[in-house]
């Protein structure tokens, strides 16, 4: 729920907790690792309107401290960007190895291979989960949803 709210410190403190009394469970490394992927961002919103206006600027107005420090606070969330999502993936893999039929955990490392163009990985992440079977649950545990989102993902592969 707080994930879904976009309160990532509750959420990762629910998670967090939820794996310090089971460290092998699949959903909640899960979770984790949707806010390590979720909660940091390569542009944060502030720099987002600076940039805007930095856009603007007349370019004989030469300001390099304002430009070095956006360009420096710009560079740290990248490096921390790229941290998180290294964070993400390794949980991902985690709970990957845990569980290899988990219908979530497949659905999102496909939309990760998805982003590094890995084809190959999103076509057999998703193999199961689009093939499943009709109603409700499947024989991996896919929802509908799940199901969609994964066909979803093999739509977007085919059409990138």
């Amino acid at each position: 729920c707080q994930l879904k709210l976009g309160d990532f410190p509750s959420a990762r403190a629910a998670f967090s907790r939820a794996l310090a009394l089971d460290p092998e469970n699949p959903d909640a490394l899960l979770g984790l690792a949707l806010v390590e992927l979720n909660a940091e961002s390569a542009v944060p919103p502030g720099l987002r309107h600076a940039a805007v206006v930095n856009k603007d600027k007349d370019p004989g107005d030469d300001d390099e401290d304002d430009d070095a420090s956006h360009e420096e606070k710009l560079a740290a969330a990248n490096v921390l960007y790229a941290e998180a999502v290294a964070r993400g993936l390794s949980l991902l893999e985690r709970a990957f190895a845990i569980d290899p039929h988990n219908p979530a955990v497949n659905s999102a490392l496909a939309n990760h291979y998805l982003y590094k163009g890995d084809a190959g990985s999103v076509e057999a992440l998703t193999e199961s989960l689009v093939r499943g079977g009709g109603g409700g649950f499947d024989a991996s545990g896919a929802t509908p949803r799940l199901r969609a989102e994964a066909a979803y993902t093999r739509a977007r592969l085919h059409h990138s």
